[in-house]
């Protein structure tokens, strides 16, 4: 519970029992929508947003139920954020007595007054179109409540609010609450017709990648339910997949542990997974527009098949992945990759981070682009886990008149541009950059010791070409694959980072250290290391260990 999940880009969910939704503005400010149902799930969010550096700016409320305004009091008062409501529901948010009041049409007593039905009082203001951050639309959602609304944000994902419930949900309170029926029903002929990347109702079931969310087919015998979801009959990820497998041939008093070992239960899994790849294979070829929607909600479930397997699905979930390419600007298949690839291509290079538009600025980025290859810009927290799993990707080698591969074909390596040697230089660029790092050995040496630590080398680089300087891994884990293992939970033991600060021997700031070296000022070229390192690291979308040392360091060198 309370787990942050991405929906699109910048737009998030909290897994509440009223999901949360949370959208990131820029580096540091997110806006939420809605805020829990009470001051201990703003306590929640709150840790959330120290632990990712995030400052409040305001929240949204859809409408005015105690479990979607509940947080509003803690975390106005602990961050100062503007709270917003529509309509009626902004004057309930400020008086939510009158909810109840509202509900049982009278002064609710001391039992009514409890946190399911009576939120704290938040100072709201009336939600207008000039409220919302840029790029942002809220929609009127009205009939479950007053003037309920949901929320489009810029990532085209839309915040439904309570006007859709899942099975879960009505199984459970059987009856669902509408203040105006008429309202409802337009409401759901208007969400009905709403296009949309992703769609986060309030309610809805367990996400796909939680604990608590279980998968499996229903499973009949003759028309007779034997279970209501048979995790055997899918894999895990396929546990998106929804619908009914009818066998005459099962008993229909077969137990669950003899349904474990059934051989006939595993032949029709068998089955049923080549008919759901089968589906999706036809579905990237013959409605790429569709396809990529049901890849922006579920393909991380492929990639973490791939992962989990170490690399023994690749096979068959390989070909269903989408990643969007630098060159192309837009989602590819590794197969539209290979195809598009100059024939002297040696690897499949992909950069991994937070967002496209910072990837693309990369300057490694740009160096393999420059070069003629295309660079596939990975967001996805499992992106690289995945990648790291397959190792290689690409048809066998063809074979000669004497049954040997020929050179350049076969499956071709999968390779971060900012982790270890990309091998992108000509052997006269390699021994030009041998050449200057030795003869600026003592230089580097004493930006090695100003850095201590953090790097293991200091070298000139053979693919930085407008860039002062980079940080690049030697090794398996790279500096994106490390923030992603920090955010979760057991993060201690971390295996070690071996950076090296590859510098540009023909940009400026290169002959100011070099000047800074002879002319004896080392402690300039400590400075001038340090702002080199945590740039390099700022670009690559990690903060820096100081922030504060390096603000300092820069006022310093501008004084």
């Amino acid at each position: 519970m309370y787990e942050l999940m991405q929906v699109s880009g910048n737009s998030y969910y909290i897994q509440s029992p009223a999901k949360i939704g949370l959208v990131r503005l820029n580096d540091t400010d997110v806006c939420l929508i809605d805020s829990g149902n009470d001051k201990e799930a703003g306590r929640k969010v709150r840790q959330l947003l120290d632990q990712n550096g995030w400052h409040l700016t305001a929240i949204y409320n859809t409408h005015s139920n105690a479990d979607h305004i509940g947080g509003n009091q803690y975390l106005q008062n602990q961050t100062g954020c503007r709270v917003y409501a529509p309509g009626i529901e902004c004057d309930l948010t400020r008086h939510p007595l009158l909810e109840p009041a509202f509900l049982y049409g009278g002064y609710p007593p001391k039992d009514l007054r409890h946190k399911f039905l009576m939120a704290k009082p938040s100072d709201a203001q009336e939600l207008t179109a000039a409220c919302l951050p840029e790029g942002f639309e809220w929609l009127p959602l009205p009939g479950h409540f007053f003037d309920m609304v949901g929320f489009r944000t810029p990532d085209d994902v839309v915040y439904l609010a309570d006007c859709l419930s899942s099975c879960e949900t009505l199984e459970k309170y059987q009856i669902g609450f509408l203040y105006d029926v008429a309202a409802y029903l337009n409401t759901l002929e208007t969400v009905k017709s709403l296009r949309a990347r992703a769609f986060v109702p309030a309610h809805a079931a367990y996400d796909y990648y939680t604990r608590d969310f279980k998968k499996g087919l229903a499973l009949y015998s003759s028309n007779v339910l034997i279970m209501e979801k048979c995790e055997e009959l899918l894999p895990d990820h396929f546990n998106f997949v929804r619908g009914v497998v009818d066998s005459q041939d099962l008993q229909l008093n077969i137990s669950r542990e003899t349904l474990q070992h059934n051989s006939q239960l595993r032949a029709i899994a068998k089955k049923v997974e080549k008919k759901i790849t089968s589906e999706l294979k036809k579905m990237r070829d013959n409605d790429r527009e569709e396809y990529e929607r049901f890849f922006e909600n579920f393909g991380r479930g492929l990639e973490y098949g791939i992962y989990t397997s170490y690399g023994m699905l690749k096979d068959e979930l390989a070909d269903l992945l989408l990643f969007y390419s630098a060159k192309q600007q837009k989602l590819i298949t590794l197969d539209e990759y290979l195809e598009a690839a100059p024939a002297d291509q040696k690897a499949i290079y992909y950069a991994a981070g937070e967002s496209i538009d910072r990837l693309a600025k990369m300057p490694i980025v740009k160096t393999v682009l420059g070069k003629g290859y295309d660079v596939l810009l990975c967001t996805r927290d499992v992106d690289e886990f995945c990648f790291q799993a397959m190792m290689t990707y690409g048809p066998e080698p063809e074979l000669d008149a004497e049954d040997k591969p020929v050179e350049g074909t076969g499956p071709k390596e999968l390779k971060n541009v900012a982790s270890g040697d990309l091998d992108l230089a000509s052997e006269e660029e390699k021994k030009e950059a041998e050449e200057a790092t030795e003869s600026n050995a003592e230089l580097f040496d004493v930006m090695r010791e100003a850095l201590g630590e953090k790097v293991e080398r200091v070298v000139v680089s053979t693919r930085l070409t407008d860039a002062p300087a980079m940080v690049t891994s030697e090794g398996g884990v790279s500096l994106a694959m490390v923030q992603v293992l920090k955010s979760q939970p057991g993060a201690e033991g971390l295996p070690d980072l071996h950076l090296v600060l590859e510098m540009n021997a023909k940009h400026p700031v290169f002959e100011a250290l070099r000047a800074a070296h002879e002319a004896g000022d080392d402690d300039k070229v400590r400075t001038y290391a340090g702002i080199l390192f945590d740039q390099a690291l700022l670009v690559e979308g990690v903060m820096p260990d100081n922030p504060l040392a390096f603000a300092q360091a820069v006022s310093e060198l501008m004084k």
